[in-house]
């Protein structure tokens, strides 16, 4: 049996957690919760129509994208 990560959300319509598998990441058993604020490496996987499971409605989920950001420098 393969190894995976867990991801869970929140329904916006009846407010139960979805959960699921996904090989997009490490696949070491870990639990990412969409609910926070992520990275966008990780957002990015998830963007779209999600269906759930509970109450059979369809949302989606999305990740603004800002217009700008501000580097920073850091001593290497």
């Amino acid at each position: 049996m393969g190894m995976f990560d867990y991801v869970t959300i929140t329904c916006p319509h009846c407010k139960k957690i979805i959960e699921f598998q996904t090989k997009d990441f490490d696949c070491l058993m870990e639990t990412i919760n969409l609910d926070k604020e992520l990275p966008i490496h990780i957002a990015s996987n998830f963007l779209g129509e999600c269906t759930c499971e509970h109450c059979n409605k369809k949302f989606m989920t999305e990740a603004p994208i800002p217009s700008s950001v501000k580097l920073t420098t850091r001593k290497i």
